[in-house]
C-alpha cells in the first residue's frame, strides 16, 4: 500500500510540474482552437490553494480536511503531504461540485499516534462550461 501511495504521489508531482510549467507558458490562459473555428478562452485565472494543519489521529480514527476554491472557481486538481512516516493518505479527491478538494488520512498500521503536519493543496480557476 505505501508503495502504492508513492507511486501516486509521484504521478501527482509530475502532473503538478507540467501543469506549472504550461501555466508558465500560457500566462494564466489556456486557449482551445476548436477545428476550424476561432480561438476560446476555456480556463483563466490559474491559482493554487493551499493549507496546512496538525493531525494526531488515534488508532483507527481518520481525519478528513477540505480546501476550498475562491468562489467563482472549480477545482482541476489537487493534493496533500503527509510529513511523516506515521500518517498515510486514505483519499485525496475533488468534492462539492468541483468547488474544492477534499483528503482523509489515517494513521499508519503498527504506527503509534503521533502529532503530524499535513498540507494539502487545491489548483482552481475559473472554467468556461459553454
Amino acid at each position: 500500500m505505501i508503495q502504492t501511495i508513492k507511486l501516486r504521489t509521484s504521478i501527482l508531482a509530475i502532473f503538478l510540474s507540467v501543469l506549472s510549467i504550461g501555466y508558465t507558458f500560457a500566462q494564466s490562459k489556456v486557449v482551445v482552437v476548436p477545428l476550424g473555428g476561432e480561438e476560446k478562452s476555456a480556463v483563466k485565472g490559474y491559482e493554487l490553494v493551499s493549507s496546512s494543519s496538525s493531525i494526531n489521529p488515534g488508532s483507527g480514527a481518520v481525519v478528513a480536511s477540505p480546501i476550498l476554491c475562491p468562489e467563482g472557481k472549480k477545482v482541476l486538481g489537487g493534493g496533500a503531504t503527509t510529513g511523516g512516516t506515521q500518517h498515510v493518505l486514505m483519499g485525496s479527491y475533488p468534492f462539492s461540485n468541483s468547488e474544492g478538494w477534499l483528503v482523509r488520512i489515517t494513521l499508519n498500521e503498527g504506527a503509534t499516534p503521533a502529532a503530524a503536519t499535513f498540507s494539502i493543496y487545491a489548483i482552481c480557476a475559473e472554467v468556461d462550461e459553454a
